[in-house]
């Protein structure tokens, strides 16, 4: 008898933890490789490591199959995201979003962005019943975008102190 049970990669990634090695015990049992290949988190390049770490985890925790822990995770990573656009700031996070969008740190939009992940992390964090499964991926997405923006497209460009290019032409 033959039977075919499906589970999330992150499922089996803890089930394999638990065992701690037991599993060579059985007998004629192989572990190869996946197939298809897991999926990977694509975290943005340029993030401080806090919130590169953050990110990780969260996109970690959706495509392991733990959608809901991982919405609270994406606004972990709004949080230190903010705070790193301004440590001086403090107060709830809706209160320091509307600082940082008055001070010109961040623009309406960025500041529209970060309210709606803000807002569904709440509602991953302390809503009953829990956020709908649905809605995870709109957190993902609000929140590797607002990352890409704040720091990964400044990141990508040159250093404002750095030599100029030997090949580059003289500026007039």
């Amino acid at each position: 008898m033959t039977a075919t049970i499906e589970l999330p990669y992150g499922f089996i990634d803890t089930a394999v933890e638990k065992l701690n090695g037991a599993i060579e015990l059985i007998v004629g049992l192989k572990i190869g490789s996946w197939a298809p290949r897991p999926p990977v988190p694509d975290v943005p390049a340029h993030l401080p490591d806090n919130v590169e770490r953050a990110f990780r985890q969260a996109e970690e925790m959706r495509l392991g199959g733990f959608a809901e822990p991982s919405g609270s995770q994406y606004r972990k990573a709004l949080e230190l995201a903010l705070k790193v656009v301004d440590s001086n700031l403090t107060g709830n996070l809706h209160n320091r979003i509307g600082a940082l969008q008055k001070s010109g740190k961040l623009t309406e939009t960025m500041s529209n962005f970060a309210h709606r992940i803000r807002s569904l992390g709440n509602e991953a964090t302390h809503e009953i019943p829990e956020t709908p499964v649905e809605e995870v991926p709109d957190i993902a997405i609000f929140t590797k975008l607002f990352l890409m923006y704040q720091f990964t497209l400044p990141g990508m460009l040159p250093e404002k102190n750095a030599a100029p290019d030997a090949a580059s032409p003289p500026q007039s």
